[in-house]
């Protein structure tokens, strides 16, 4: 009977031995978290999806830690580890409760989600702006609603002179994400193209505020001012402009010499 209970206990996983304590795979922990973000793409990039599940960045005092997996036995954990060595040789298992912070966290549907902004992103860039808005129509079907979706619902409007409707869609996301500098920037130049160039400079005040130096809200600052009849204040914007971006701030200039 000993001899039983002796192989039952040599034949079965190691188990987390205290509640709430699992297995993790830890890959490296570094000062910086640059360092760690390089280390958590590269994972990213070499190892297949199913094998990526609970990968993160935790913070532990002054240190940036790349682990991976939660297994409640040590077995699971090694065969993970085997295909993890393939990429950073220093990988270990480590028992862990888990972080109390997650600097970030790998989501397979942010994951797609990314993929579809940058796809749409480009469709957009090249004019393909039909294309751009059924695959934005598809993307609010399949990830809800999200602020990016409807910042690149804006941009795709506004190119299309529908500004009333662009203003919106640059509002809904500002409501989602309010720290995004080109979701202000949109909406100023959907309001300016509306003939209502008060109004935008509200937002590009904004937009500028979240980032001082961005130059297509500096220069659509300038315009909402030459519509207003405030040709000096544009004249002082264009200074500011052609210290950061000189094609924007020629073409600020070119519309200060034709306004009268």
């Amino acid at each position: 009977m000993l001899f039983l209970v002796l192989l039952t206990l040599l034949s079965s996983p190691v188990e987390a031995s205290k509640s709430g304590d699992f297995f993790s795979i830890q890959t490296g922990a570094f000062h910086h978290l640059r360092n760690a973000k390089k280390q958590f793409n590269l994972l990213k990039e070499k190892l297949e999806q199913e094998q990526l599940r609970f990968l993160r960045i935790e913070r532990s005092g002054r240190l940036y830690i790349v682990r991976m997996g939660k297994f409640r036995n040590i077995r699971e954990a090694r065969s993970l580890l085997k295909k993890v060595k393939r990429v950073i040789k220093e990988g270990s298992i480590i028992k862990t409760r888990g972080a109390r912070e997650i600097v970030e966290l790998f989501s397979p549907e942010q994951s797609l989600l990314n993929e579809r902004l940058t796809e749409i992103n480009e469709l957009i860039s090249k004019g393909k702006l039909t294309k751009a808005r059924g695959m934005i129509q598809e993307a609010f079907r399949q990830f809800g609603e999200i602020h990016s979706l409807y910042g690149l619902l804006g941009a795709v409007n506004l190119k299309e002179s529908r500004y009333d409707e662009a203003f919106k869609n640059f509002s809904k996301a500002i409501s989602l994400n309010d720290h995004v500098p080109e979701y202000f920037n949109g909406a100023g130049y959907a309001l300016l193209f509306s003939n209502r160039p008060r109004e935008a400079l509200f937002d590009f005040e904004r937009a500028l505020k979240l980032r001082p130096r961005y130059s297509d809200a500096l220069a659509g600052t300038a315009y909402a001012y030459l519509a207003l009849g405030l040709k000096d204040d544009a004249l002082n914007i264009y200074q500011k402009l052609k210290e950061i971006d000189r094609r924007a701030a020629s073409e600020v200039f070119r519309a200060i010499l034709r306004t009268p």
